[in-house]
């Protein structure tokens, strides 16, 4: 059996619902580009969207909450 595996996968590090960012961890994965919209997940149910602004630093980048919300450990990937 052959599980494919989206290249473009990392978790919510840490999150300031005041200022409505996260950072995204993706360590020792590809990193998502500016700009790019990503969907936030819990458990398996799309509960926000992102949007990547950068900075990006060692497997870790910035991006705007733009929809819902995210919590830490929260998987990100694409639609």
């Amino acid at each position: 059996m052959l599980t494919l595996v989206n290249p473009l996968q990392g978790r919510v590090a840490s999150v300031n619902m005041s200022l409505r960012f996260v950072v995204l961890d993706f360590a020792l994965k590809q990193l998502p580009s500016i700009d790019q919209r990503l969907g936030v997940y819990r458990q398996g149910l799309k509960v926000g969207e992102l949007k990547v602004t950068g900075p990006e630093r060692g497997g870790n980048i910035v991006a705007d909450l733009v929809a819902g919300e995210a919590r830490v450990g929260d998987e990100v990937r694409p639609d």
